[in-house]
């Protein structure tokens, strides 16, 4: 990569120091070079590799997911393992540029103003998606979520679009302890009526 001054070139040794393998011993160096990151968008905004294509960037969230040598390579998972417990204002940052959900229906022959399937994002039960659900279908609980107020999981639930999940142990006092836990007596009383 062609370096003018040194500040950029002191962000391309970040940069590939960042994409490297990760551990706990390095921890500490990660969270200062992540610091740098945050200060200078200049050194990530605009990614030139010789013989390779430009990259632009908008968000330090896309830079830190898009693969190495243009950007970190790193899941969203590895970020939050690494940048929440030093860095939790960095990871707000990075969390309010998780775009929201794009919206419901597909273009088609019958309703052509519809978003276009292309635009969808598979779902599942990572947080950057229920972030994203959260940002189209209830705003303020994504802000809550993201100011660490309260877990997307949780707050995925309260705003109805997902069900609490229970793990139970497969012991006639694991399914006891659970129902006893989960269910109140009328839901109690129906199961005991569906049982043979």
């Amino acid at each position: 990569m062609i370096m003018e001054n040194s500040s950029a070139k002191r962000g391309d040794e970040l940069i590939e120091r960042l994409s490297k393998k990760l551990d706990s011993n390095s921890r500490n160096s990660i969270q200062g070079d992540l610091t740098g990151l945050y200060l200078h968008p200049e050194w990530w905004a605009v990614r030139s590799i010789p013989g390779l294509s430009v990259k632009h960037f908008d968000t330090l969230r896309d830079f830190i997911i898009y693969r190495y040598p243009w950007g970190l390579g790193w899941t969203m998972r590895v970020a939050e393992a690494f940048i929440l417990p030093e860095l939790p204002e960095i990871w707000q940052a990075i969390q309010r540029d998780v775009p929201a959900a794009a919206k419901h229906g597909g273009k088609n022959k019958y309703n052509s103003d519809e978003v276009d399937n292309v635009n969808f994002i598979k779902g599942g039960n990572a947080q950057e998606y229920k972030i994203r659900r959260l940002k189209r279908d209830a705003p303020a609980l994504a802000d809550k979520v993201i100011k660490g107020e309260m877990s997307a999981n949780a707050a995925f639930i309260k705003a109805g679009l997902g069900r609490k999940k229970i793990t139970i142990e497969p012991t006639v006092e694991g399914y006891t302890k659970s129902i006893q836990k989960n269910l109140n007596n009328d839901q109690i009383h129906i199961l005991k009526s569906k049982l043979p």
